[in-house]
């Protein structure tokens, strides 16, 4: 028999290279970013469970909502628990009620369409960053995403 392909298995396994069967990162739900609180004139709270998850990869599930100018182009686009959250400017939803999501700078850009995905990334949370701007409205980004699921 040869050694060489169970070695080459093993080698893989121990580097990281090769993901168990079924090894899908923790999801994050909607329902858990809803217990975040807010204590009277202080910064959100948010539940030990969720930042526990702070820096991993996770994988998050909901509807799509452009960020980017380019809808054919998304390089940046929010997931939110309702398909049609509302006007952004004039009813925005609750920041319980959305994932800012970051694909990485090589990724190929998605097309908008208006339907459900499941993305993985890496989980970060509001505070994490003072100096990325562009997080500042939201309580959970998942950067460096890949859409892994569309419906």
């Amino acid at each position: 028999m040869n050694l060489f392909i169970p070695r080459l298995l093993i080698l893989l396994c121990l580097t990281g290279g090769l993901k168990a069967a079924g090894a899908a990162p923790p999801v994050v739900t909607f329902d858990l970013l809803r217990k975040t609180v807010h204590p009277a004139g202080s910064a959100a709270v948010l539940p030990k469970q969720l930042t526990a998850l702070e820096g991993k990869k996770v994988r998050v599930t909901g509807h799509v909502c452009p960020y980017d100018q380019h809808m054919l182009r998304l390089m940046k686009f929010l997931v939110t628990a309702e398909q049609n959250p509302g006007c952004f400017f004039c009813n925005p939803p609750d920041e319980t009620e959305v994932f800012f999501i970051r694909l990485p700078a090589n990724a190929v850009p998605m097309t908008w369409k208006s339907e459900m995905v499941t993305v993985e990334g890496t989980l970060h949370l509001k505070g994490r960053d003072k100096a990325d701007k562009e997080t500042a409205p939201f309580l959970a980004t998942v950067d460096d995403a890949d859409v892994v699921g569309r419906k």
